[in-house]
C-alpha cells in the first residue's frame, strides 16, 4: 500500500486532532489533505487547556513549539490543595524542564486553535458536511456525506471525536463510559478575582479537591484566569448554572463562589466527562483514527490534549515515514500509540476514582496520603 504527496486524504473532524493533524502533514509537504467537518462553523469554544511538556516536545517536531508556548504561561508548579485551602502536596517541574526543555503550560483553546489554523489554507476545510460511512478499495477510500457529496482519498483518517462515525463502522459500536461526574469551563478577566496581586495569578495551576469535586483555578497569561469545575451530574438541569455551581462549591477557599458568580451563564463551556476502553486496533486498512476518537480519557491528568497532539504528530510522521509500505507506517503507529495512550487511560481512572471519595474519614486518609500518590504531570 502505497502514498504520494500529492495523494488525497481525508480527515473527518475539523475539531484539534483534526487541525492537528493536518498542519502535520502539510509541514510533511503533503499536499492534498482537506479536512470535513460537519458543523457549518469550525467549533472553537473559549475554554481553558493544559499543555503538557510531551505536547510541546512533539510541536517543536513541526515547529510550532515555540510558537505556543508565546501564547501561554508556564507552570512554576502544581499545587494540590483541601477544598479549604490546606496544601496536600505541591509537584515542581524542575524534572521536567531539565529533561525537555519545557514545562508544562496554560492557554486558552481558542488561542491554540488560532495558532494551528492560521497554518493551512482555508480552501482545506469543507464545512457542512457529516459522514455517513467510508467505503474500501484496493487503492482508495470513499467518503460519502450527509449531503450526498462523496470523496476519494488514499488514506481517511477519523479525528471526529468521542463518538466517532469512523470508529463505529470500523470496529461496530464501542462502550461510552460515563464518569457519572460534568465539567464546567470559563475564563475569566483578572478582574473578576478577588485581589490584583492574588496567588491564583501568580501560581498557575492549583486543585482544589473536596468530596467528590474538583476545582481548578489558573492564570492563562498577562490577562486572564480560568476556573475549571467537576462535580456529579445535577439530576435536572439547573435553570441557572452559576447560581448551582455557585451553591455546590460553597464555603471553599479563595472566595471560589464569588468567582463562579462572576461567570455569566452563557461563558460556561459543559463538557462530558466519558471514555471508551482501551482499543487493540485503530486501522482497517486506508482508514485509521486518532485523537479522541481513538483514545478519550477522563480529564482528571490534563493530558487530553497533549495526547491528542502527540498522536496526530505521529501518524503524521508515520505516514511520511513509509509511502512505499503505509501500511506498515500505520501498523507502527498504532502499536507505539496505543500504548502510551492506554496508561494515561488508566492513570485518569485511577485518580477518578481518588476523586470520587465522599465519606469524611475516606477523604481525610486520601488528603494524608496525597504526597504518596505518583506524580502525573506527563514528558
Amino acid at each position: 500500500m502505497k502514498i504520494a504527496k500529492d495523494d488525497p486524504i481525508l480527515i473527518i473532524g475539523g475539531g484539534l486532532a483534526g487541525i492537528t493533524t493536518a498542519v502535520a502533514l502539510q509541514f510533511y509537504e503533503f499536499t492534498n489533505v482537506h479536512i470535513f467537518e460537519r458543523e457549518p462553523l469550525l467549533p472553537v469554544p473559549a475554554y481553558p487547556v493544559q499543555l503538557g511538556a510531551n505536547a510541546l516536545v512533539a510541536l517543536e517536531d513541526v515547529g510550532l513549539a515555540e510558537i505556543v508556548r508565546g501564547s501561554g504561561l508556564p507552570w512554576k508548579a502544581l499545587n494540590i490543595k483541601w477544598k479549604s485551602g490546606k496544601l496536600l502536596k505541591s509537584i515542581p517541574v524542575d524534572s521536567i524542564i531539565q529533561a525537555t526543555n519545557f514545562a508544562p503550560m496554560n492557554m486558552a483553546f481558542t488561542d491554540l486553535h488560532r495558532i494551528l489554523k492560521r497554518e493551512l489554507p482555508d480552501s482545506m476545510f469543507h464545512l457542512g458536511e457529516d459522514l455517513l460511512s467510508y467505503t474500501l478499495g484496493e487503492d482508495s477510500v470513499e467518503a460519502h456525506f450527509s449531503n450526498g457529496d462523496t470523496h476519494e482519498g488514499a488514506l481517511l483518517i477519523g479525528a471526529d471525536g468521542l463518538n466517532s462515525r469512523v470508529r463505529l463502522q470500523m470496529m461496530g459500536r464501542t462502550e461510552v463510559r460515563q464518569d457519572g461526574r460534568v465539567a464546567y469551563h470559563a475564563m475569566l478577566e483578572r478582574g473578576f478575582l478577588p485581589e490584583p496581586d492574588h496567588e491564583l495569578l501568580t501560581q498557575p495551576q492549583t486543585e482544589y479537591w473536596g468530596p467528590d469535586k474538583l476545582c481548578v483555578l489558573a492564570a492563562q497569561g498577562e490577562l486572564q484566569a480560568s476556573i475549571s469545575l467537576y462535580l456529579p451530574k445535577p439530576a435536572l438541569e439547573p435553570k441557572s448554572i452559576s447560581e448551582w455551581l455557585s451553591a455546590e462549591f460553597e464555603g471553599w477557599e479563595v472566595n471560589i463562589p464569588e468567582i463562579i458568580q462572576h461567570v455569566t451563564d452563557d461563558a460556561w463551556v459543559k463538557k462530558e466527562v466519558a471514555d471508551i476502553p482501551p482499543l487493540r486496533d485503530w486501522q482497517d486498512w486506508r482508514v485509521c483514527i486518532t485523537g479522541d476518537a481513538a483514545h478519550p480519557a477522563y480529564p482528571y491528568l490534563g493530558q487530553s490534549v497533549s495526547m491528542t497532539i502527540e498522536s496526530a504528530i505521529a501518524l503524521a510522521r508515520a505516514i511520511h515515514n513509509n509511502p512505499k509500505k503505509l501500511d506498515r507506517g500505520l501498523k507502527n503507529y498504532q502499536k507505539v500509540r496505543i500504548k502510551r495512550s492506554r496508561k494515561a487511560v488508566k492513570a485518569a481512572h485511577r485518580r477518578a476514582g481518588s476523586l470520587a471519595v465522599t465519606n469524611p474519614v475516606a477523604c481525610a486518609l486520601r488528603n494524608a496520603i496525597m504526597p504518596a500518590f505518583p506524580n502525573f504531570l506527563g514528558t
